[in-house]
């Protein structure tokens, strides 16, 4: 998710290896010396290899048991990785669960890169703004993952691309109908020209994540959830959105390649912030969730009565303003 942004604004370029649980001890540093080997072996992928050196200017790593079963968190600067992920013993008992730690730690880097570009994304955009922002960025994420995962089998596959182990793995995720497009799409194209092949065949796996409905739902509902949580904690009367809606550069941005410093959204820029197939939304329960945040941002309650004029509201309840005043 985003806007994860640091508390502090410190940014460190140093990296460590961090112990959030007090008892964790020994278990800590073999874990930590698996965290090293995975991120060695993610790096036979130009892709990841540059993305980490990028990465690491600005975030931390850091491993700790997490409350939740998610493979990572992103907060103040720091990539929070549950530990659980980083069992010596697991990862060596099946190759299932060190691919799995691939996948997840190349996910945590991209979701951080896109953090730090998106820092000041919600004083910018307004909620739809933030909406269309945060499924590119979901979109994004598993299709550079796809690329990374697809270098790294290359390195290892034997008869033909589909014996490579880590790519069987790939085809039994919730991702396997992108990383068959994207295959399918690649050896369609790379006999003319290998370079444009791949950014087609990247652009071609980002428009079928969009197909998916239950993705674009799921991750809609998490960012209006967010969203929701920002009214909460907002000050009385403060606009906490912007008003603007990303455009086509913006959106092209998102798909930059940090190997390469180019995009593979080039083609699709303008489709991206306009199309019904990228900014449009189905589900009716999200539209009214959507409705209900622009409402509310644009008002504010006193008495659990919206205003859209805090003047008229301060006329009508100059009683809670004064109190609200004295409190600030």
């Amino acid at each position: 998710m985003i806007f994860f942004k640091s508390k502090s604004g410190h940014h460190t370029s140093s990296r460590k290896f961090i112990d959030c649980a007090a008892n964790a001890g020994e278990d800590l540093d073999k874990s930590d010396k698996v965290l090293k080997n995975v991120i060695s072996a993610l790096k036979n992928s130009p892709q990841f290899k540059s993305l980490h050196k990028t990465v690491m200017k600005n975030w931390d790593f850091e491993l700790s048991q997490l409350e939740s079963d998610n493979f990572y968190e992103l907060e103040d600067y720091r990539i929070i990785l549950n530990q659980s992920y980083f069992s010596e013993s697991v990862l060596k008992s099946d190759n299932y669960f060190r691919f799995e730690a691939l996948e997840g730690l190349t996910k945590a880097c991209r979701d951080a890169w896109h953090e730090t570009q998106l820092a000041d994304a919600p004083t910018q955009w307004s909620p739809e703004g933030l909406l269309r922002i945060e499924r590119a960025r979901s979109a994004d994420i598993e299709v550079f993952t796809l690329l990374v995962l697809w270098e790294m089998s290359l390195e290892t596959q034997t008869e033909s691309f589909g014996d490579a182990p880590l790519w069987r793995y790939v085809l039994a995720q919730n991702t396997a109908d992108m990383a068959r497009i994207f295959v399918s799409s690649y050896e369609a194209r790379q006999l003319v020209c290998a370079d444009k092949a791949l950014n087609a065949a990247l652009a071609d796996a980002y428009i079928q994540w969009y197909r998916d409905h239950s993705r674009v739902c799921e991750c809609d509902h998490k960012t209006l959830t967010l969203l929701d949580s920002f009214l909460e904690e907002r000050v009385f009367g403060e606009d906490i959105f912007g008003r603007e809606t990303p455009d086509a550069r913006t959106m092209m941005q998102l798909g930059c390649l940090n190997y390469t410093g180019k995009t593979y959204l080039a083609s699709l820029g303008r489709q991206v912030a306009s199309d019904p197939l990228f900014c449009g939304m189905q589900d009716l329960v999200n539209q009214t969730h959507l409705m209900q945040i622009v409402e509310d941002a644009q008002s504010c309650r006193v008495c659990e009565i919206p205003f859209r004029s805090p003047d008229l509201a301060r006329r009508l309840f100059p009683e809670t303003f004064e109190l609200i005043d004295a409190l600030s």
